[in-house]
């Protein structure tokens, strides 16, 4: 549900409007259900010096707590339209990588990724120097042929 809104919000929507005052009403349930996921966790596991089980000893626990804590804070009415509000309100973005902690299946594929990166970026490296070389070539082989413009074939019946 908060992902589908993230999608349907847009800057230049009327802010009078009613999809704005609907997209608002699901952020703020949104806010709400995940503000009191991260409690419940926090009340049962205690938030981080209560061993090695606390609320903020996990990855996937800390991800959540930078998602709700920016969430929960955009949710209160503030006077002043600063910029950093906007950005903190930005943070509302990562909620679906909330997803990947519930679900060991994308755990393993986003670790499969973050694994294989240095051999994408080498493959991205051999592929930047290919299109060099094939750029080199094309330079030299038309040597300008194309600083003009020929428009005489156009003819403009007035």
């Amino acid at each position: 549900m908060s992902s589908i809104a993230l999608t349907i919000e847009h800057p230049l929507n009327d802010p009078e409007g009613k999809t704005v005052k609907i997209l608002k009403i699901l952020d703020y349930c949104s806010t709400l259900v995940f503000a009191f996921e991260a409690m419940a966790k926090i009340v049962a596991k205690g938030f981080a010096f209560n061993g090695p089980e606390s609320y903020l000893r996990e990855a996937t626990n800390i991800l959540d707590f930078i998602i709700v804590v920016p969430s929960v804070i955009s949710c209160f009415p503030i006077e002043m339209e600063l910029s950093i509000f906007k950005i903190i309100r930005m943070f509302r973005l990562l909620r679906p990588l909330r997803f990947i902690g519930k679900n060991e299946n994308l755990k393993i594929s986003i670790q499969a990724l973050y694994v294989s990166l240095p051999a994408i970026a080498s493959l991205f490296v051999i592929v930047l120097l290919i299109f060099l070389i094939f750029a080199i070539v094309a330079v030299n082989l038309f040597k300008g042929t194309g600083f003009y413009c020929d428009t005489s074939a156009l003819t403009l019946d007035i």
